[in-house]
């Protein structure tokens, strides 16, 4: 019983060398969880906010190129394709696109776009022409997630803090 323990104990130890599993970024917003949708009645208006957001800096040849305008675009292609092969096809493409790289390279994308979103919304809220009703500019959510002067911590995958020295090693 033992010699089964031990057999368990030791193929289930990191192997030296091999690349540490990260677990993948979860789409969305800090802080916007499923229940909190429910509960919250103003998540339609977060929702509305970011269309109307994405709507007017995605048509700017300055912002169109950026990774989230490149998200809403594939998006909306996504929305079109009815075959379910396919779809899930281009979704798998899409992943794999989008989440390759070293942790480094995922932490420096998510960066690249939470500020891509930042200059759009510092641009959009900065405006003399902002419509009337629009809740960008008023939504907490929104302005608390990109009048930071940095990529909030939960806003995406976090990078790995090091590990002092002395502890949780051998």
């Amino acid at each position: 019983m033992w010699a089964a323990a031990a057999l368990v104990a030791v193929l289930s130890a990191p192997v030296p060398g091999a690349a540490p599993k990260h677990a993948k970024p979860k789409a969305g917003l800090p802080g916007v969880t499923p229940q909190a949708k429910v509960q919250d009645p103003k998540s339609a208006d977060l929702a509305s906010a970011r269309r109307d957001l994405y709507q007017w800096g995605c048509a700017k040849d300055v912002y169109s190129v950026s990774i989230p305008c490149q998200n809403v675009k594939f998006a909306k292609e996504l929305s079109k394709i009815k075959d379910p092969a396919q779809k899930t096809l281009m979704i798998q493409k899409h992943q794999i696109e989008t989440t390759t790289g070293s942790p480094e390279a995922k932490v420096a994308r998510l960066d690249k776009a939470w500020s891509s979103t930042k200059e759009m919304y510092t641009a959009f809220c900065s405006r003399s022409d902002v419509p009337a009703g629009s809740k960008v500019c008023t939504n907490m959510t929104l302005k608390n997630t990109y009048t930071h002067p940095t990529r909030p911590s939960n806003w995406g995958a976090a990078p790995k803090k090091p590990q002092a020295k002395g502890k949780g090693g051998l």
